[in-house]
């Protein structure tokens, strides 16, 4: 590809995922005053705990098993290149 197809498609994606997050935090507002309008602020608000606490806890542990895998597995690699540093490869 050429860098100006790169760039349009680059724009292209930005401009999809600005619409994306901005029809995202439009619905929270207007979810948010309906339940503030009903009065029920504090349900909406433990609605929405009980659906993004999981998903939150999942990505932040499996961020942490990479870091820990990646560092273990260079831990790994060097103490294999220190043992076995004066044979040829």
């Amino acid at each position: 590809m050429r860098p100006t197809q790169i760039a349009k498609l680059i724009v292209i994606m930005f401009c999809r995922d600005h619409r994306l997050g901005g029809s995202t935090a439009a619905n929270f507002i207007i979810e948010y005053n309906w339940w503030k309008e009903v009065g029920q602020v504090d349900t909406w608000i433990g609605m929405l705990w009980y659906s993004i606490a999981p998903a939150a806890a999942g990505a932040v542990m499996a961020f942490y098993r990479t870091v820990g895998g990646s560092c273990l597995g260079a831990a790994f690699a060097a103490s294999v290149g220190r043992t076995f540093a004066g044979t040829p490869v």
